[in-house]
């Protein structure tokens, strides 16, 4: 069956599979959004993010860059702020919000890397039911999984090692900035 967030979730038989965003709108003949770009900007250049995480989380006008659609919401509280990108790298450094896929998944999917990472979550507080879409850097697959342990988003944030203020620049220009180096 599919969803119309790009995966393609069947419980029934305990498998996950999901499509691409381009493979969706050309299914579904979209046109690409200006967010929707710059999210997968962010996943498709995850690895060449993560060889300079230090110097994202390090400096802020790199690390406060917001990307629409990385978010977090529960039920009762609402809506978080956006998840920056130098809090994203920072959780994925420490291994948190990192899902080894045969591991916590539990449905010993056939994904293209066995890490799959997390840019949104929503659930319930009371409950601890927690649903994030994480993606696989190795093909760009965005899965909506039911996963535990990310209610806790609050209390890393609180660990996390700066503070947010806007930055002005966008991830499209650090990337290309990044590619350079």
């Amino acid at each position: 069956m599919l969803k119309i967030k790009d995966a393609i979730l069947d419980t029934s038989n305990g498998s996950c599979l999901g499509i691409t965003n381009q493979q969706r709108r050309e299914k579904y003949g979209i046109e690409p959004s200006v967010d929707e770009d710059r999210k997968e900007c962010f996943i498709n250049n995850l690895t060449l993010l993560r060889q300079h995480e230090d110097l994202i989380i390090g400096t802020k006008e790199y690390s406060n860059i917001t990307i629409p659609g990385l978010r977090c919401g529960f039920l009762y509280t609402g809506p978080a702020r956006s998840l920056t990108l130098g809090e994203l790298l920072y959780y994925y450094k420490n291994n948190i919000f990192v899902f080894d896929a045969e591991k916590d998944d539990g449905r010993n999917a056939d994904f293209c890397c066995k890490k799959l990472y997390s840019m949104k979550f929503a659930g319930s507080p009371l409950s601890g039911c927690v649903w994030t879409d994480a993606f696989c850097p190795v093909c760009g697959k965005i899965y909506s999984l039911k996963c535990s342990g990310i209610g806790y988003l609050r209390d890393y944030r609180k660990k996390a090692p700066f503070e947010f203020e806007s930055s002005p620049l966008q991830i499209e220009d650090l990337v290309k900035l990044l590619k350079t180096k």
